[in-house]
This record gives C-alpha cells, structure tokens and sequence, in this order.
C-alpha cells in the first residue's frame, strides 16, 4: 500500500485502529489529505520526540493529534485540543453536540467551519472514545454519561 490510498484501505479495513502518520513531507496539503483518510494523527519527522509522545498520549486518549503550527487549518487559530473528563477534545465534544441533533456530516463541516474529512476524524475518535460502534450509539451513550442533557 503506498500513499493516501494506502491509507483509506487501512482505515477501511481496521476502522477501530489508531493511526498516527509521520512523514518527513509536513505541507498543509499533504497533512489535510492524510486526516482526510481518517488517521488520528500526523506529525512530522523534524518534531522533537516529545511532541511525538505527545502525539501518541492525545491519541491514546481518544483524541486527534495535529501539529501545532497547522491547527489554524483545522480550528480556526484555536489553541490545541485539550481532553476534558469525558475524554474528548472541545472540538469533538462540538461535534458530538451537532450530532445529539441529527445533522450530518455535510452541515457539521459547514457549521464548525471544518472540511467534511476533518468532522469525519472527530466523528471516529468519538466512537473510540465513547466505546461504541455508530453515531446513534455515540448519542445514546453520551447521554447515558451525562456529556449533554437531552434538548
């Protein structure tokens, strides 16, 4: 498997697998094409080690890992994401919230300001973390937990 496609098959075959890339090749391009498979993660090969342990701690947790210097892509120039106690980032959790509504993903990127790829990454790290298999379950158990009362 090489490339993008490579990458899609993997994510289609193991869709529960965490998947961090590093590549040497760090354009906003290349990184926006990689999230768009469904990986958790992208970090480059000139970051430290550190931000590579940081990289795997925030995936671990159930959370995306994008580098610093192209969240503004991503989050509109918001901080990085921090895991509150349910586990989920604050973009996630905005995700989560638009999907207790029933909207798809086309007016989830639209609302938040997000390519329809990138709700796609936060929907599966919410699976991940709630433990579940579908945005329906996703529903019900964040309800279960607590995370947004019922509107």
């Amino acid at each position: 498997m090489h490339g993008l496609d490579g990458l899609r098959r993997l994510r289609q075959q193991f869709p529960s697998l965490a998947v961090i890339v590093a590549l040497g090749q760090d354009d906003r391009a290349t990184i926006r094409g990689a999230l768009a498979t469904g990986i958790n993660g992208f970090v480059p090969k000139s970051d430290s080690p550190a931000l590579l342990l940081q990289a795997l701690r925030t995936v671990r947790a159930g959370g995306v890992y994008i580098p610093a210097r192209t969240l503004g892509d991503f989050q509109n120039g918001q901080p990085p994401p921090t895991i509150d106690s349910s586990g989920l980032t604050p973009r996630q959790l905005d995700v989560l919230r638009l999907l207790l509504k029933g909207e798809p993903n086309k007016l989830i990127a639209r609302q938040l300001g997000l390519t329809e790829g990138t709700v796609k990454v936060h929907i599966a790290a919410i699976l991940r973390v709630l433990q579940v298999r579908n945005r329906t379950e996703a529903v019900v158990r964040a309800r279960e937990l607590g995370i947004f009362a019922p509107s």
